[in-house]
């Protein structure tokens, strides 16, 4: 960044020596900005504003050096608004000057970067699998980072910025930046653009959190205020999608005791687990919507709503689900085998139920009939 503010004194007035960063004496360089009468007094002024303007953010600096960029284009904001430099057209050539010594160091950074990325060491070049990666394949991306290179897949990149997106310890939300697996690094800007530009031309889908990450402009704060909603439904998805089936089988026995008021589902301890967790694994996600979300009110009511009359439909469907069933098999030297079976037919979870009744009063009348 110092290497701007010297190309920015270069452009004001050719030919004197850029400001010394170590804090020497500024004498010569300040007879110039004074003394310079082939300049107009109006851009003569306007260089004394850019002298100020530089000073404070050298400055700046030595302090906070990672929020430097942030305070550059704050301070140049503020230089814009100066009332002393708001006539006879004192901002065009302010912004024209900071203009010409924005594109000249972007010229200059991207000549580095071209000459550091060639002469870099080829750090990985295995997938986080350790398979080896094709390099020449369009979904094979290159980034750059502390003078060395590191090969990723798209597909990669995608699962590191996610998982790291939708962080949410016991579904708070609580997103991460980004980091280089193979360093703990966090990724640079200029990454972080260039991955979002990759995965948009690539065959992948972009993700909602990368998407919303972008619009925050990657500012990881700003990101989990506008996002937290979604942040947590996606974490809930992931949490039912990736849990082992020891975690998930004890919350499904739960929600069955929560939605099965008169406990005729019986789930036997040999029921397959696997098995069972596939078939609920669309209502506990539900579940877990209508418990843990961050809808409003009228959504989260309609959820309920839905839940209710799946969990009712499930259950009418097949009261016997999850029971074991003994059967006698062919008679053999032996005598007869048992052959064990469970109850494990239920309604597909996607069929609609807007024609299923849903009252309170339905319960008490089964309840009236069961105990007659």
């Amino acid at each position: 960044m110092n290497s701007f503010f010297y190309i920015l004194q270069k452009h004001m007035i050719p030919g004197i020596p850029g400001y010394n960063m170590r804090g020497t004496d500024l004498s010569e360089l300040w007879n110039n900005v004074y003394g310079n009468r082939e300049e107009s007094i109006q851009k003569n002024a306007i260089n004394v504003y850019y002298f100020f303007y530089i000073k404070k953010c050298i400055k700046f600096i030595r302090c906070q050096l990672h929020l430097i960029v942030r305070f550059k284009f704050r301070e140049y904001n503020r230089l814009l608004d100066n009332i002393f430099l708001q006539h006879h057209g004192s901002n065009e050539y302010v912004q024209d000057m900071f203009c010409k010594a924005q594109r000249t160091y972007r010229a200059f950074s991207k000549l580095a970067r071209i000459f550091l990325t060639k002469r870099a060491p080829l750090q990985v070049d295995h997938d986080m699998y350790m398979n080896p990666i094709d390099l020449k394949n369009r979904n094979t991306m290159i980034i750059f980072q502390n003078r060395a290179r590191y090969a990723f897949k798209i597909s990669d990149l995608i699962n590191i910025l996610n998982t790291a997106l939708s962080h949410s310890p016991n579904f708070f939300a609580d997103p991460l930046f980004p980091k280089n697996p193979y360093t703990n690094v966090e990724f640079e800007m200029g990454a972080l653009y260039e991955i979002y530009d990759r995965i948009k031309k690539s065959d992948y889908k972009m993700p909602v959190l990368i998407q919303a990450f972008f619009c925050a402009e990657f500012d990881i704060d700003k990101f989990a205020y506008d996002n937290e909603a979604t942040i947590r439904d996606i974490s809930l998805s992931d949490y039912v999608k990736t849990s082992t089936n020891d975690t998930l089988v004890p919350e499904i026995k739960t929600m069955f005791r929560i939605y099965d008021k008169f406990r005729r589902i019986k789930i036997d301890k040999n029921f397959p687990a696997d098995r069972l967790v596939h078939i609920m694994r669309p209502y506990l996600h539900l579940h877990y919507i209508n418990q843990y979300s961050l809808y409003d009110t009228t959504k989260r009511n309609d959820i309920c709503t839905e839940l209710n009359k799946k969990m009712r439909r499930f259950i009418e469907f097949n009261p016997k689900f999850g029971r074991k069933i003994m059967k006698l098999t062919d008679e053999n030297d032996n005598g007869y085998d048992n052959l064990s079976e469970f109850h494990d037919d239920h309604p597909d979870f996607n069929e609609s139920v807007d024609n299923i009744l849903f009252f309170d009063e339905m319960d008490i009348s089964e309840s009236e009939e069961s105990n007659s």
